[in-house]
């Protein structure tokens, strides 16, 4: 597996696919040249293998916003 947020097959810091195989969770990234061939080094032999591939960029902006509600929530909030 590679780095966390790192392209497993070149090591791009900002890789566009998360991607997690169904089963025992395994969870890696890819960058858009290398997608495939780590979808197919995630294969396993003689099986149908399951994945769950997502834009990690939309993943990041979900996150993202999320984070921001929070913080605006935060500053409403009434002191005690």
């Amino acid at each position: 597996m590679s780095a966390a947020y790192c392209c497993e097959a070149c090591g791009a810091t900002e890789p566009h696919w998360y991607i997690m195989r169904t089963g025992d969770a395994a969870v890696t990234w890819a960058c858009d040249d290398h997608l495939v061939a780590v979808l197919t080094g995630l294969q396993r032999g003689g099986e149908v293998t399951e994945f769950t591939v997502w834009d990690s960029r939309r993943k990041r902006a979900q996150v993202r916003r999320a984070r921001e509600n929070l913080e605006r929530l935060a500053r409403e909030r009434p002191q005690k």
